[in-house]
């Protein structure tokens, strides 16, 4: 009987060889591993794999097929080079020529996978319909539990093989959409119902602005084509499936459910079972997710290898005794308690949803497991390879998922990382000071591990997690433990589920009070750092491999090197392009049916110019739902001037949620007195907070920093015409010779009195449309004002000259940008055709907010560009 060898933290599961002492229960350092390149071809084969993926994921469809192909004729070439005219030459070049044939088969076979993967049967009839954009019916089988919001519910189908009468080919893993439905009085869609619908399909989602999560890029990867808009009243559930493993399991996961909400009272601590025994983190609320996120405790309430641990584990050291009891020799016994063990684990993986995290440990485990059993030498970077390519072979897409890439890159931390700290630093000699020590150098290797991984998706590590996981993994396996043992025994001894349950709670409640205790007296430890380009991502990855393979000095030195390089590279193309100037950025966010511009100041200070509206039904508003995510994706922890150009509620809806949020030095508003409870609610912030505010007027200057300045053009101190458009606040905005001209929602009369007072001063590079590109807005002769005498004198076309302040003229023609900031669907039909072609023909670029999603401009003084960030 082969003992564990090597405990695992945070996701890997590695067990020793059959050779090895009874190890010390309390180490969380695996043994360190030999990175000799011959022992490990599942690793490699994971990278050709990758390689293929990438390089069909870098082109178009064709290209990508084409790619692989050509790689599977230079894999043959070398194979008959190998069997045909290479049969006397060396064993060492025969092996050479066949380890590259086996990397291009490799490589080809991802490349192919990946281009395939997403193509939908011939004759599928949702291109088409989702081209024309009519409504169809369409059946299927809902694949996960709806979610009910504001009246409406929201879930993922799985079209059927018959659909329409089409043919149904390849239909079964391709023909998901979400959609959203519609509540029925006397029934209410579940996981596995079959249903039959009517609706109308529209593209996924994109992202709406820079840093946002794409969420439509992550329905795609699942191969969900589309969302439906579900006619009212058109759903019909026709049956249950009982076939699909999912469905085979629902009975188990409704069990688990009713008796965690039997035996846990607490919701609290009930949500965070949910989320360790069946990664359901629904029921956590987005304070608590996000402050598990920020102090770097999030790994600990996703089901991945410290899970499959505790549930795997416990029972493969349980069955040892009770097996032997039966009298049977130990090859039995071990092959009985492996098979029981990632029996299981398999079952646990398919009641969790089968996560990449999951998915990994469990394939880990059963390797390992198995080895042992066998008595063949178990190597856990070789395992971790192993499964790798069974989810890249199940999904290429897993390669570009988060959840994936933190799950493999924890693990690579641990194993290559974890033996190297510990040996730098000694261990005490006392128990807790052992596992102390253990479970640090566990912790900083998997930090270190995901430390690109993190900022490159999430834009911030939380390093209070180095400390924060010494309590919060025991707190976690005990949860864990004794929620399971509820479960299982609460059954049949209602008493003891009682005092499992009770238990469990105040473990959880303990890990609730972990994160709060964190995030009161730890927020410093959150490192933002959004990268904007894959570079310094890659040379962090070259530092974390560096240390390791630091046992072996001509690796560490190659790859040492190949880091400086390239980050000498990187300094030297960033001062021939001008990264390092200072320069300013300006986001006009997609916040929807209403305004929110960002500006990101040359000294790093912001400022803020209306923050969208806000929902009269739900209550969200676009500042907690895209202006404050903008702000901590660039790092800004304050916002030294707020615009408010007028009291309308889609400029001024998100104003109070940032008040709320982050310090503002000053609010500056068009002083007009509106009656409406968000105006209301605003003044009372701003007195309640003590923030400095006042109006502004025509011929204001405002300093916003020692290089940027804005000229308030709007209103005047008697304003003729009423209502909150009338005052609009209208500004230029003037850093060097580049200017950006905001408009609020003024009417015609207001562009025609800044047409006849400034003509020509007007001119800027981007002008905000007012109004939403109404027809109340966007004069003429205001657009003339704009484009600049000069420029229409030299260019009929009326291309603008790049750059402008009120005192200069720009040098360096430029067509100028127009940018209307509209919803993609709303009741008002904006924006007018006739003010689009309007400004076309006037020899704008006109962009909008609803096609483009946020449109961010960088300009250094002196040139402007789009930054295309999606």
């Amino acid at each position: 009987m082969t003992p564990l060898r090597r405990y695992v933290s945070k996701g890997a599961v590695s067990l020793g060889d059959n050779t090895c002492p009874d190890p010390d229960p309390h180490a969380l350092v695996p043994a360190p591993e030999e990175t000799s390149r011959n022992r490990y071809p599942a690793c490699w084969v994971a990278g050709a794999l990758s390689a293929g993926i990438l390089l069909a994921h870098s082109g178009e469809p064709g290209a990508a097929v084409r790619g692989s192909v050509l790689a599977g004729l230079v894999a043959g070439v070398l194979i008959f080079c190998t069997g045909s005219v290479l049969p006397r030459v060396s064993r060492e070049l025969r092996t050479l020529f066949v380890a590259f044939a086996g990397f291009f088969l490799t490589v080809c076979f991802g490349g192919l996978h990946y281009a395939t993967f997403y193509a939908l049967p011939q004759g599928h009839p949702l291109p088409g319909k989702l081209a024309s954009g009519e409504e169809a019916v369409w059946s299927g089988r809902i694949l996960d539990d709806p979610v009910e919001h504001s009246g409406s519910i929201r879930f993922t189908l799985r079209l059927d093989r018959k659909n329409n009468g089409d043919p149904p080919a390849g239909l079964l893993v391709s023909g998901r959409f979400t959609s959203g439905g519609d509540r029925q009085s006397n029934w209410l869609p579940a996981r596995c119902d079959q249903v039959i619908l009517q609706g109308r399909l529209a593209p996924l989602p994109r992202a709406r602005n820079p840093g946002e999560f794409d969420y439509g890029s992550y329905l795609f990867r699942e191969r969900i084509y589309a969302r439906l808009y579900l006619v009212e009243g058109s759903m019909e559930r026709t049956g249950r499936d009982r076939r699909s493993t999912g469905c085979l399991l629902e009975p188990a996961r409704a069990f688990v459910q009713s008796s965690l909400d039997r035996f846990l009272p607490d919701p609290e601590s009930r949500a965070i079972l949910h989320a360790l025994l069946l990664g359901d983190r629904r029921q956590l609320d987005s304070d608590t997710r996000d402050r598990f996120a920020r102090m770097g405790l999030l790994h600990l309430l996703a089901v991945s290898g410290l899970h499959v641990m505790v549930v795997g584990m416990i029972l493969y050291h349980l069955l040892g005794p009770l097996l032997y009891r039966l009298r049977l020799n130990w090859r039995t016994v071990d092959i009985l308690r492996v098979s029981c063990t990632v029996f299981l684990l398999v079952g646990y993986m398919l009641l969790t949803g089968c996560s990449a995290s999951v998915v990994r440990a469990v394939v880990m485990a059963s390797l390992m497991l198995s080895a042992t059993s066998f008595q063949r030498p178990a190597r856990s970077l070789n395992s971790l390879g192993a499964a790798v390519c069974v989810l890249l072979a199940v999904a290429p897409t897993h390669l570009f998922a988060a959840g994936f890439q933190l799950s493999v890159s924890a693990v690579a931390g641990i194993l290559l990382l974890a033996p190297l700290l510990a040996a730098w630093v000694p261990a005490p000699s006392f128990r807790l000071g052992e596992y102390i020590h253990s479970g640090t150098a566990v912790t900083v290797a998997a930090t270190i591990g995901t430390l690109p991984v993190a900022l490159y998706h999430f834009g911030q590590v939380g390093l209070g997690g180095l400390l924060l996981n010494l309590p919060g993994i025991p707190l976690t396996t005990g949860a864990l433990v004794a929620g399971s043992a509820a479960v299982a025994f609460g059954g049949v001894f209602p008493a003891l589920g009682e005092i499992l349950g009770a238990a469990s709670g105040a473990l959880a409640s303990s890990l609730l009070h972990v994160s709060m205790f964190g995030d009161r007296f730890m927020g410093w430890s959150v490192v933002q750092w959004s990268l904007e380009r894959p570079l310094p991502l890659i040379i962090l990855t070259l530092i974390g491999v560096c240390l390791a393979v630091w046992r072996r000095p001509r690796l560490r030195w190659r790859f040492a090197a190949l880091a400086l390089l390239l980050l000498i590279g990187d300094v030297i193309q960033g001062v021939a392009s001008g990264r390092y100037r200072p320069h300013m950025d300006v986001i006009y966010m997609d916040v929807g049916q209403g305004d929110a511009a960002l500006l990101r100041l040359p000294d790093g200070d912001g400022v803020l110019i209306d923050a969208g509206p806000r929902s009269a039904f739900t209550g969200s508003d676009a500042g907690s739902r895209f202006v404050l995510p903008q702000l901590a994706y660039r790092g800004m922890d304050k916002l030294g001037t707020v615009i408010i150009t007028h009291p309308d509620s889609d400029h001024i809806g998100g104003i109070p949620s940032v008040l709320r949020s982050v310090p503002v030095g000053r609010v500056l508003r068009s002083g007009y007195r509106h009656s409406s409870s968000l105006f209301t609610e605003t003044d009372a912030l701003l007195d309640s907070l003590n923030i400095p505010h006042r109006a502004v007027r025509i011929g204001d200057t405002l300093m916003l920093s020692p290089q940027v300045r804005a000229y308030v053009l709007y209103p005047p101190e008697e304003v003729p015409e009423d209502g909150p458009n009338a005052h609009s606040v209208m500004l230029l905005v003037c850093y060097g010779e580049a200017s950006f001209l905001f408009t609020g929602d003024a009417p015609l009369e207001a562009e025609l009195r800044l047409a006849r007072r400034y003509k020509d001063l007007l001119q800027s590079d981007v002008l905000k449309v007012g109004h939403h590109g109404s027809r109340t807005s966007s004069a003429p002769a205001f657009l003339n004002g704009v484009l600049g005498a000069r420029s229409r004198d030299s260019n009929p076309a009326g291309a603008v000259k790049t750059g402008v302040s009120m005192n200069e003229p720009t040098q360096n023609p430029r067509k100028p940008y127009a940018v209307v900031s509209v919803a993609e669907r709303n009741r008002y039909g904006l924006p007018n055709q006739e003010v689009l072609d309007r400004l076309t023909a006037a020899g704008f670029e006109v962009v909008l907010t609803s096609r483009a999603g946020g449109v961010w401009f960088r300009t250094d003084g002196k040139t402007i560009r789009r930054v295309n960030w999606r």
